[in-house]
């Protein structure tokens, strides 16, 4: 009895199995069928228009700076993302800032340090009447921060240079800044050095004029390579030391690259120098 029940149960097995095994088959005919299907109604690569479709090739994509060049405003409407909108607040200061200027002090005792770094670079910020107290800065060594800095080369240019012990945000640079603002439309660049001024040490002072004054030259001939701007249109102003820099500066351009300096008293150890 148990010998014809095994019996039994075996057969039904296999039919089941072979049941199992010609669906299985079925399936995989199927899926073989439909892949051959769908592959052959692919378009022949050769036909595809170039880069439909296709990896780029990595050593040719282009460099970020190429990238950020080339990108459009998703829309008409759009505005174009400006870069570093307020590099450098001008602003009238309130509260505690109006009688304690932080990171100008922070300078100082930087300078105090006899085991310091000097920091001798100048810092250039522009100002313009749709940006008339956060200034964007103007560094040539990274591309993005001059090209999208909003220079216009068709207005009048005028760079102001800040004395000794000058603080960052001093009077001298707001007050010229919104006067000339207030006239009209003009590229206004504050020069800051106050990393350098900001040092007790009037006659340590005194040894960087050249060094800063050949920094501004430069700064004044790539405003002309890369934006045209004419040299017969920027005038230097400088207050205190801020003055004997203009003055270097003007010294190092070509005679048909600058005006002769023009420097007006304005009041003791107080001088204008424009270039």
């Amino acid at each position: 009895m148990r010998t014809h029940l095994l019996s039994f149960w075996l057969s039904v097995a296999t039919i089941s199995l072979g049941k199992g095994i010609h669906k299985a088959n079925a399936v995989r005919v199927d899926y073989d069928a439909e892949m051959r299907e769908f592959m052959n109604a692919l378009p022949n690569l050769d036909d595809t228009p170039y880069g439909l479709g296709q990896r780029s090739d990595i050593s040719t994509e282009p460099e970020e700076d190429d990238i950020l060049a080339s990108l459009d405003d998703e829309y008409e409407e759009a505005k174009h993302y400006a870069w570093n909108t307020c590099d450098k607040d001008l602003s009238e200061s309130r509260g505690i800032g109006k009688f304690l200027d932080l990171p100008f002090i922070k300078k100082i005792a930087s300078n105090l340090n006899p085991f310091g770094s000097k920091n001798l670079r100048m810092h250039f910020y522009l100002f313009k009447r749709e940006f008339p107290e956060c200034g964007r800065e103007v560094n040539f060594s990274i591309e993005r921060k001059w090209k999208h800095c909003g220079f216009n080369a068709s207005l009048p240019t005028r760079l102001m240079i800040h004395g000794w012990m000058s603080q960052s945000r001093g009077s001298f640079n707001r007050d010229v800044k919104n006067a000339y603002l207030k006239k009209g439309e003009y590229n206004v660049i504050v020069a800051d050095w106050s990393s350098s001024s900001a040092n007790i040490n009037y006659f340590s002072v005194v040894k960087l004029i050249e060094t800063l004054g050949a920094q501004l030259a430069q700064f004044i001939r790539d405003l002309n390579r890369q934006f045209g701007g004419d040299f017969d249109n920027m005038y230097l102003i400088g207050h205190s030391l801020g003055a004997q820099i203009a003055g270097s500066a003007g010294k190092r351009l070509k005679p048909n690259q600058a005006m002769r300096p023009f420097i007006q008293t304005m009041e003791p150890f107080s001088l204008v120098a424009t270039t």
